[in-house]
């Protein structure tokens, strides 16, 4: 290569330099929003499998009374079912709560986005 060539190069490295350094903030900033916004939308999830929690459990105990009140097999069979499905329901829903709420990334993702950026960027590298 030419000397000019090569001086193109490094002015154009140069300039780049110059770019990244005053855009490298708001990048940050950017992403660390984002990093706030995604662990309150985690939160907001655990929110609404606590409403489909209780809503489920709700329908599984008042068809439970419903069981007891007919005391008989067969007229309750749907009865049954859906205490059943209720229930069953109620222990997805508070598995997929408790993954969202017991997850300690979340909570620093609110209070410390940096933090919880350079993890997954840690993450991201390294698995």
């Amino acid at each position: 290569m030419n000397e000019q060539t090569i001086n193109l190069v490094k002015d154009f490295a140069e300039q780049l330099k110059a770019q990244i350094i005053e855009v490298s903030p708001k990048v940050l900033d950017v992403a660390t929003l984002i990093v706030r916004v995604n662990s309150v939308q985690e939160f907001m999830a655990g929110f609404g499998f606590l409403i489909l929690l209780v809503i489920s459990l709700t329908i599984g105990i008042k068809c439970q009374r419903k069981v007891i009140e007919i005391n008989d097999d067969i007229d309750s069979f749907g009865y049954q079912m859906a205490m059943i499905l209720g229930f069953v329901f109620g222990a997805a829903f508070l598995i997929m709560m408790l993954t969202r709420f017991l997850n300690i990334w979340n909570y620093i993702g609110v209070s410390n986005p940096e933090l919880k950026l350079a993890y997954d960027i840690y993450k991201s590298i390294f698995q």
